[in-house]
């Protein structure tokens, strides 16, 4: 008992040096980032589901607020040699708008998303983001924008939005531009 009390207190320890929600997104420790989730009233208690690609857990959850529904998630990677757990990216999907809806050319309403689990700041950094490319999705009409902010990268489409680090943008691109002209699976 006294092993848990002592767990939870470090949890909210850690949520509280994370500071902000903004400094609780991508590239951070597993144990931080929950500790966050915890700490965010409309992310808490998040949902845990295996990914049947990766075989991997992702945290997910449904959230309503601002006028809006959005489907949060996160899947844990591992780090560099193996190290320990750490989200790489997050994704938030709005929930029920019509058919062929696209974030891209709704920004506002992805900032408003970001505001809503992240805050001002990120919500801000979304709106204010350059686009640095924006590329077809082989084989579909859909095309995805990626967005490079002061805080993070973006990637937009249709009804999704993907929160992920700035170090790793180069590779996003890459990795688009081949998808443009390639299938890449899901």
């Amino acid at each position: 008992m006294k092993r848990r009390l002592l767990a939870s207190i470090a949890l909210i320890a850690l949520a509280l040096a994370a500071g902000t929600s903004a400094r609780a997104l991508p590239g951070q420790r597993l144990p931080v980032w929950l500790a966050w989730t915890q700490a965010n009233p409309l992310l808490h208690p998040l949902e845990r589901t295996k990914d049947e690609m990766s075989g991997g857990t992702i945290y997910n959850k449904h959230v309503k607020s601002g006028g809006i529904a959005i489907y949060f998630s996160a899947e844990a990677g591992y780090g560099d040699a193996g190290g320990p757990a750490t989200i790489f990216s997050e994704n938030l999907g709005l929930d029920g708008p019509p058919v062929g809806y696209d974030l891209r050319v709704h920004r506002t309403i992805a900032a408003k998303m970001a505001k809503i689990v992240y805050g001002p700041a990120v919500a801000t950094d979304v709106q204010n983001a350059i686009v640095a490319g924006d590329f077809a999705i082989y084989g579909s009409k859909e095309r995805i924008s990626v967005l490079k902010g002061k805080l993070y990268a973006y990637q937009l489409n249709g009804l999704g939005m993907t929160v992920g680090s700035r170090k790793d943008l180069a590779e996003i691109l890459k990795n688009l531009k081949a998808c443009a002209t390639m299938e890449c699976g899901d």
